[in-house]
């Protein structure tokens, strides 16, 4: 009660004084604390007696009473003193009056139920008082959540902000004004279970207004007064500070809502100042939308869809599930139909052949798609013509661990369930959004009578009653499941626990009573998980059961590699324990076709440029691509020149784009995407040159990141087209007759030596793409007992661009025994073993694909411009149009509120602690000279790296010359520190500090602060140098981009790999949600390329350098080379603090406020703009902040000398 603020009247001695003051604080004439009444209350008023106190007002206060009888009952009653209110010239009995006639009807304002007067005892004096009996409501007083005694959750917050919209409108429809809406007079109710609201978003609460004492036709406001506009501001802003600002890490979907509900009270604020009114049930929509937004993901279902770049969402992951069948292409519904039948199913193929597109074409929102000019109705109509219902989890974000145990599967099956339970909630809420009586009253019941049956522990269940509130708990107990500590398990075996849980789906909705229940697991590879980990889950989840199935996706050597029977006893038997539908060789057949391969993949690309606005209108993808047969181009390579135009733009065309791909539509999509980029005003086709540059800007992005993968991979590849490329050139010499040979493919047969081995290396270039199985996985054959493992492998094209090879699949290479070792083993001498063993085996199958690449007949371009989309549009019924450009972007209706930055010069003052590294580079030495000059601290914090010795001891001495107190710290126990660590006016030396230390030391800092100094010394010369890096450019000058992008790799300096990915910054996030990536680029770029490889992301910001050097040029390639799958890159002044911080505030705005990603921050560019990113983050909540740590640092090649010092003062 002490620390409460408010304007209060003292109830002996009234004066004009509405300033705001401490409750507990005395008045200047009698000296009695405004909190007098409160604290010294009488024990009865009239035939009352008084429970406690409740609150003060500027006139009066409130207490809890009961009336004696045989049934007692609780109320309400506001004394004011009666000499108070003839001060003010006040008429109690017209106010009552006027409060039981604005009360009457309303729902939002509580009842008057009497009046009258009474003298009263507080404490040592009597008061004649004005008395009203006012309703008793169950709850607590607004004030108690806004002062913390009351825990405030974003729903709390969100549903209380509503209502004050709400009581504005009763108080509107009589005309009145509150006058004085301060946080003591509404009172937040406790609904009992028989009144809650169930579409709220907080069904148990309530705000109600209790004190209509200032009740006015006319607006109170000016001076010391505040009108309800400006109440109603300052209350939702300060909800949303308290949750943002708590002492607790919050979760995403409270950063969310908060952040939402502070730009509620932005933009009220000015409507307050002028006296507008603001239409209530819009800033209410607007409430409710940032609700469900945040806790609801699927609520956009039935939204318009649009591709912000041409290929985004091509890793269907990252796409929303209803937005799938926009995109996807399935010939007459043949594939679906097929991965829908009853039974287990593995789903196999190459990566970006399409699998996820096509498993997330049978979840539940996939199916529910909205199609323009769609009802409701119609969308219930077609559902339940389904007889499945599915449901969608990626293991690519639930199944990666980072510590491995006895105990991890065991919980990677708890994570399991509770994230098919969090996704059949999503869809319960969907279908109750289209059909509300299509969903059982008991649903709620039945997830969480599974969950207590099926799991060993879960949270408190018991109040959660409706849909809403299930998501937000299961939101909760998944990121607690998904934590390494996490001890909640299955109860029971997995193959008994999902036909549990089947059995309660199907009782939750009537049109899913018969269904069968799809598990659909995506991306159950190696790339995530351990053989032994894949082992142990695939073979306990391919179970029969008539109620459901689990439908997987992988590659083909992952699954016949790893998979066993249900008991994993034996190797899991295709055909007996599970089929298989392999999409690859459907696509890659598909794209081989002479007659639909192009049609195909025309139609791939017309999906796309429907919803993708910026695309040529009434300009079809083949038109814009043109066509150059496969024969045309593999004359070509044979018959011009090496340094020839026409063979360096040989690669363009459809043609050319469906046989690079081999079954990866993927990167069909990225190429298509960079042509686009290239297209001018009024030139269809695009033209060669330019259609060229983009192919081969693919193939050398893929050779780099191939290498960085493994060089050996990348030997192989280029060994392989080599190979190929020359052997087309030997069979090109006699001449236009001559039938030109085109290798592409190559058949192997492990017969002897280290069989094991060269399993495992084949294995590992299927893994890393190289090559893909033909026509499904490897064969086993044995003879005399003897097994022989026979392989059909097929070469990713896209790897044989800079070598120019032919794209037919005409002809294969083969190899067995010794020399497939040798190549194996050798791979830098592939070339020459391929081609000296071309004759040496005998194929027992012959060539692959005789046909595949004979000329073309090349479709008109009327025949061309009409691919549309065929079987598509039959499929779900509707008809080929141009799609409606999307609304011109607006920005967003809200505004960060984020640190300024402001370079200063000279002394800044004495601080009490400055924070430093004690670094090795000589600059690190400098700076702390400077620092010490600079703000003359009382205490100097120096952390000291374990491993590195550094400049520490002539650090030491600096410090000892300037006689401050010295405290030093090891690297590990100071990034440990937290809270009360972090005091007094404090200043930081980044200079000597990793970016993990930057981001620790400034988040901590400015969480508790409004201010800090930072100082930053750039170094004299820094590594790799500008000569070094002006080699790399000039490769790109001679238009040579793979080994650009080759050397990249071997000018990194001052650190050596592997590198590691340090989570510095974690909230609890909706792991189902999309990420997006905010990071910087660098001339070390290995760090930036390495957080995007191994973390699955939807959009990819990278912010680079806008300065003319060769850094910022080396800088920009790498980023291009990051961001070519999804993303974009910014430039801007990266020296410039303030720069980067509204280049961050943007694109936070945007991805996470705005569409509502999960965003990421990596601190992969140079110290300023970690300082940048540790500020903002500080105040601002984001979902996780990474740092990238090499395995060692090389001092001697990290920087040389020093340059200018440069210092910062960070504000709020």
């Amino acid at each position: 009660m002490s620390d409460e603020y408010g304007s209060y009247c003292c109830f002996w001695c009234p004066a004009h004084d509405n300033s705001r003051k401490k409750l507990d604080s005395n008045c200047p004439t009698c000296g009695r604390p405004y909190s007098f009444p409160l604290k010294n209350a009488p024990n009865t008023i009239g035939e009352f007696s008084v429970e406690k106190a409740l609150g003060r007002g500027f006139y009066g206060a409130t207490f809890v009473v009961n009336k004696g009888g045989i049934l007692p009952k609780k109320h309400v009653l506001k004394l004011i003193p009666v000499d108070v209110y003839s001060y003010f010239k006040k008429d109690f009995l017209a106010e009552c009056r006027s409060h039981a006639e604005v009360a009457s009807g309303a729902s939002f304002i509580t009842r008057i139920d009497n009046a009258f007067d009474e003298v009263i005892s507080f404490g040592d004096g009597e008061l004649n008082c004005h008395v009203a009996v006012l309703e008793y409501l169950d709850g607590e007083l607004l004030s108690e959540y806004l002062s913390g005694k009351q825990a405030l959750t974003a729903a709390t917050a969100c549903q209380i902000a509503s209502d004050l919209f709400r009581i504005r409108d009763e108080l509107e429809s009589h005309e009145a004004n509150h006058n004085d809406f301060h946080a003591g007079n509404i009172i937040v109710q406790r609904l009992p279970k028989f009144q809650r609201r169930e579409s709220a978003m907080e069904p148990g609460i309530k705000a109600i207004a209790i004190d209509l004492g200032s009740l006015a036709p006319d607006r109170r406001s000016g001076g010391d007064y505040k009108g309800d506009l400006h109440w109603m501001a300052e209350h939702i802003d300060r909800m949303a500070t308290l949750i943002l600002s708590g002492e607790e890490e919050i979760s995403d979907i409270e950063a969310r809502v908060s952040l939402r509900l502070r730009s509620v009270a932005q933009g009220i604020a000015p409507s307050a100042e002028l006296q507008r009114t603001p239409n209530s049930s819009e800033i209410i929509q607007q409430i409710e939308e940032a609700f469900h937004q945040a806790s609801e993901p699927w609520k956009p279902w039935a939204g318009a869809f649009w591709l912000k770049k041409f290929n985004d969402g091509y890793n269907a992951q990252t796409l929303e599930a209803w937005n799938v069948p926009r995109l996807l292409v399935d010939p007459g519904d043949q594939w679906r139909q097929a991965i829908s039948a009853s039974g287990p199913l593995v789903i196999t193929g190459m990566r970006g052949c399409g699998k996820t597109m096509l498993l997330r074409a049978l979840q539940f929102h996939a199916r529910a798609v909205h199609w323009e000019g769609d009802t409701r109705q119609k969308v219930f109509e077609r559902l339940k013509q389904d007889d499945f219902v599915g449901f969608f989890v990626s293991a690519s974000a639930l199944l990666s661990i980072q510590k491995v145990d006895a105990q991890e599967t065991d919980r990677m099956f708890a994570r399991l369930l509770v994230a098919y339970a969090l996704e059949l909630s999503r869809s319960l809420s969907h279908l109750k959004d289209i059909n509300p009586d299509a969903v059982s009253t008991e649903a709620v019941s039945l997830v969480k009578e599974s969950l207590n049956q099926l799991l060993n522990r879960t949270p408190d269940l018991d109040n959660v009653v409706t849909l809403h509130q299930l998501e937000r708990k299961l939101v909760m107990l998944f990121a607690e499941v998904c934590r390494s500590d996490s001890n909640i398990s299955l109860v029971v075996h997995p193959g008994q626990a999902f036909p549990m849980l089947a059995e309660k789906i199907r009782a939750c909705a009537e049109i899913w009573n018969e269904r069968q229940v799809l598990f659909l697991l995506d991306d159950v590879s190696t790339r995530y998980l351990q053989k032994n980990q894949i082992e142990e889950i695939l073979s306990a989840l391919i179970f029969q059961d008539p109620k459901c199935a689990f439908k997987l996706t992988s590659e083909s050597q992952t699954i016949f590699l790893v998979l066993r029977s249900p008991g994993g006893v034996e190797p899991a038997s295709h055909g007996r324990d599970f089929a298989t539908f392999d999409l690859g060789a459907e696509v890659h057949d598909k794209l081989k076709d002479n007659n639909r391969g192009r049609a195909f993949l025309s139609e791939i690309l017309h999906q796309r440029a429907r919803v993708f606005a910026p695309h040529p209108k009434h300009v079809s993808p083949d038109m814009i691509l043109g066509d150059n047969s496969l024969n045309d181009i593999a004359w070509t390579i044979a018959s011009k020149g090496r340094t020839s135009k026409d063979r360096k733009n040989v690669y363009h065309g459809i043609s050319a784009l469906r046989a690079v791909c081999v079954g990866d539509l993927g990167t069909a999509i990225t190429i298509y995407d960079s042509i686009l980029a290239r297209v001018k005003s009024g030139q269809v086709p695009v033209s060669a040159e330019d259609q060229a540059n983009a192919f081969q800007n693919m193939c050398s992005v893929m050779l780099y990141r191939l290498d960085r993968r493994n060089t050996q991979f990348r030997s192989v590849a280029k060994s392989f087209a080599a190979a190929s490329h020359k052997l087309l050139l030997q069979s090109a010499v006699g001449g236009s007759s001559a039938r030109l040979r085109q290798y592409a493919s190559i058949y192997v047969r492990v017969t002897s030596g280290d069989q094991e081995k060269q399993l495992r290396q084949l294995r590992e270039l299927v893994d890393a793409g190289v090559f893909v199985f033909q026509n499904g996985a490897a064969r086993t054959k044995t003879k005399d007992s003897d097994p022989t493992h026979q392989f059909k492998l097929t070469f990713r094209r896209i790897y044989g661009l800079a070598d120019y090879m032919g794209l037919s699949e005409r002809d294969r290479f083969e190899l067995s025994g010794s020399q497939l070792e040798e190549w194996l083993d050798n791979p830098e001498r592939g070339e020459e073993l391929l081609t000296r063993n071309l004759n040496s085996m005998k194929s027992p199958e012959g060539p692959s694909d005789p046909n595949y690449g004979a000329d073309e007949q090349i479709p008109s371009e009327a025949q061309s411009s009409t691919a549309g989309l065929g079987v598509q549009g039959e499929m779900f019924g509707i008809d080929e149009c141009e799609a409606s450009e999307p609304a011109n972007d607006q920005s967003p209706a809200y505004s960060l509120i984020v640190p300024k930055f402001e370079e200063v010069q000279g002394l800044q003052g004495d601080v009490d602690v400055l924070y430093l590294a004690m670094g090795f580079e000589d600059r690190a030495l400098a700076s702390v000279n400077a620092s010490m000059r600079i703000v003359r601290p009382s205490k100097v914090v120096a952390i000291g790296y374990e491993q590195q010795a550094g400049r520490a001891e002539d650090i030491r001495k600096v410090l000892a010359d300037y006689g401050a107190t010295l405290e030093e710290v090891g690297y590990q126990d100071f990034m440990k520190r937290k809270g009360d660590q972090f005091q007094g006016r404090s200043a930081i030396d980044v200079t000597g500090m990793t970016k993990a230390l930057i981001f620790r030391t400034v988040f901590e800092v400015l969480k508790r602060q409004d201010q800090l100094i930072a100082i930053y010394t750039e170094a004299e010369t820094y590594f790799p140098q500008e000569a070094e890096l002006n080699e790399v450019i000039c490769a790109a000058e001679d238009d040579d981009q793979a080994t650009l992008l080759s050397k990249l790799k071997n000018i990194l300096t001052g650190e050596a790999p592997p590198y590691e990915n340090e989570l510095l910054y974690n909230m609890e996030s909706d792991g189902t949600r999309m990420n997006a990536l905010f990071a910087q680029g660098s001339a070390k770029h290995e760090r930036l390329i390495h957080l995007i490889d191994s973390r699955d992301y939807s959009y990819v910001k990278v912010l680079v350098d806008d300065a003319k050097s060769a850094r910022a040029t080396v800088a920009r390639r790498a980023a291009e080379v990051a961001v070519i799958n999804s993303g974009s890159i910014e430039e801007c002044d990266i020296a410039d603090p303030a720069a980067v911080m509204q280049s961050l505030k943007s694109a936070y705005e945007l991805l996470y406020m705005s569409e509502g990603l999960n965003f990421e921050i990596g601190l992969t560019g140079d110290k300023i703009e970690a300082i940048a990113a540790s500020a903002f983050v500080a105040r601002t909540p984001v979902n996780r902040v990474f740092y990238v740590k090499p395995a060692q640092f090389d001092p001697n090649r990290f920087s040389l000398g020093h340059g200018n010092t440069r210092c910062f003062r960070i504000s709020y």
